[in-house]
Order: C-alpha cells, then structure tokens, then sequence
C-alpha cells in the first residue's frame, strides 16, 4: 500500500514559521492598540485643558516621544531575542508598514471624535455653571472687553 509519507522536520519548520507569524501579528496588533491610546490620552488632555501653554504642549509631546522611543526599544529587544534581523529591520518594520499607521490614525480620529462630539454636545444641551462662566468669559475677552462678569450680565 501507498502511505503517506509525512516529512517531520518540514512540518515542525511549517509549525514554527505559523508560530512565529502569528506572534508578529500579535505584537502588531498590541503595538497599534497602544499606539493610538497613547496618542488618544495625549489628546485629551491636550483638549481638556482650559489654561494651555508652551509647558504643556512640550509636556504632552515628550510624553508620546518617550512612549514611541519605548515601543521601539521593546521591539529591538524582542527582535534580539527572537534572532530576528538587525535594529535597521526593526525601524523598517516598526515605521515603514503603512497599514498600522492607517489603523492608528483612524482609530484616533474615530476616538477623539466622538470625544469631541459628546463634550460639546453635552456643553450645548446640558451646560453646567462651569461651562456657563467659561463661555462669558471667553467672549468678553474676544470682544476686547476685560469687564468683570457682574457688569457683563447688566445691560
């Protein structure tokens, strides 16, 4: 009888080539996850922010450069680690796919976005006391007018 000849040592490469991809995708996935939460909590406090200034700004930009600078340092380790190619690859790999980036960037315009929305939604239909005093004085200050609110109110 004719049996089927099965090839062990190709089967465990064949096996251990899907592990490896399927642990790539993996790592992929979880970069881009953190990727656009990092961006999307960078954010946010950018636009909760009432008083923004040049220290703020720089704050909330280091903090996304360190976190990027840690993402590519984990994968250069993990790279190292799996004996895969040089730090070059790694860089290649890490900034040179663009369906990550595109996942990112549509995954933090659709989060802030909705943020966004329902903020100033919740400001339009249901405005607090807070919001109330912001706005006043938001637009006595766009009309040049430094006047204190108790005069703003009178006519």
């Amino acid at each position: 009888g004719g049996g089927v000849k099965v090839d062990i040592e190709s089967l465990y490469t064949n096996i251990e080539s899907l592990y490896i991809n399927i642990e790539c995708s993996i790592q992929k996935l979880v970069r881009c996850m953190m990727c656009a939460l990092s961006l999307v909590a960078n954010l946010r406090l950018v636009l909760e922010e009432n008083h923004i200034s040049v220290v703020s700004h720089t704050a909330t930009l280091l903090s996304v450069a360190v976190f990027y600078a840690w993402a590519l340092l984990l994968d250069a380790a993990w790279s190292i680690v799996r004996n895969f190619d040089s730090f070059s690859g790694v860089a290649r790999r890490t900034f040179g796919d663009g369906l990550v980036w595109l996942t990112v960037a549509l995954t933090v315009v659709a989060m802030t976005g909705l943020d966004v929305a329902a903020k100033y939604a919740h400001r339009a239909y249901r405005p607090n006391a807070t919001y109330v005093v912001q706005e006043q004085e938001r637009l006595a200050g766009a009309r040049g007018s430094y006047r204190s609110l108790r005069d703003a109110e009178s006519p």
